[in-house]
């Protein structure tokens, strides 16, 4: 299935807008079914979204759809600095898609240079042609002058006509396998190999990836439900909450202080005047 790409100030990896022209899709009709399918199996799930994975309240309301004994309701807090293995991992990853990039710039410049090359060269084979032209109609000219001469001296200088003749194709021959012959080294030097990029300095201490045109949760979206941004505690009827990164002290003032700096930076769109009495 296609869908056109767009970009509202809503639209996130969290809510992406489904806009593919069917309604069962678009109004979310396939997602409940699936979601009803995923409750009644015996299978691993993951619930990945950011807002619903810190927001209590959406917590609680995936954690009634998996009720089944079958299932054990785990929470694994991921906040702060990450773990080594995940460091290498998006060092990994940035250091290939950079990679990937100077690749496709250096196909690109040797593409251009191959192209510019090919020009040239046609029109090197344009010039030489045309001076090859102007050297057969003077040859021939020549030719037939010293026919005549020949014939007006005796029969004694047709060999010598004739060997005259003979030395100029060799020499066309000699020329025009030089050329080939340079045509074919300017073709072996094209020949590179991509540089290979390392990561910057700045690069080097990156611990998540940046976002790219999505991002995770909408600046709209996170204007509003920031502050009740919160980890899951055992009031919420999880069999287990697993720390990854830091413990749960570190996280918790992770997150406190990350509100902070949201309460300083984060635009209020809906701010209202209260009116008097």
């Amino acid at each position: 299935l296609w869908r056109p790409k767009t970009h509202t100030y809503r639209t996130s990896n969290d809510k992406p807008d489904m806009n593919f022209g069917i309604p069962h899709l678009d109004e979310g009709s396939v997602k409940q079914v699936l979601i009803m399918a995923a409750t009644s199996q015996q299978r691993d799930m993951v619930v990945i979204e950011v807002k619903g994975n810190l927001t209590k309240e959406d917590r609680r309301e995936w954690l009634m759809r998996f009720r089944l004994p079958h299932f054990k309701r785990v929470a694994r807090v991921m906040v702060g600095e990450p773990e080594e293995d995940y460091k290498v991992y998006v060092r990994e990853t940035i250091l290939a898609e950079k990679q990937a990039k100077s690749d496709a710039d250096f196909q690109a410049k040797k593409q251009e240079r191959a192209r510019k090359r090919l020009i040239d060269l046609r029109q090197k084979e344009v010039e030489k042609a045309r001076i090859q032209a102007e050297k057969v109609k003077k040859k021939l000219e020549d030719v037939q002058q010293r026919k005549l001469l020949a014939a007006e001296n005796g029969e004694e200088k047709k060999d010598e006509v004739l060997d005259l003749e003979a030395k100029e194709e060799g020499k066309e021959d000699e020329d025009e396998a030089d050329g080939e012959a340079a045509k074919e080294e300017e073709l072996e030097n094209d020949d590179e190999t991509p540089p290979k990029v390392t990561l910057s300095d700045a690069e080097q201490y990156e611990w998540f990836k940046k976002p790219g045109v999505l991002t995770d949760i909408s600046q709209f979206v996170l204007s509003q439900t920031y502050q009740r941004f919160g980890l899951p505690d055992d009031s919420e009827g999880f069999e287990e909450i697993q720390y990854s990164w830091q413990d749960k002290e570190g996280c918790e003032e992770h997150l406190r202080r990350w509100n902070l700096d949201r309460k300083l930076a984060t635009r209020i769109d809906d701010l209202r005047p209260l009116l008097p009495e």
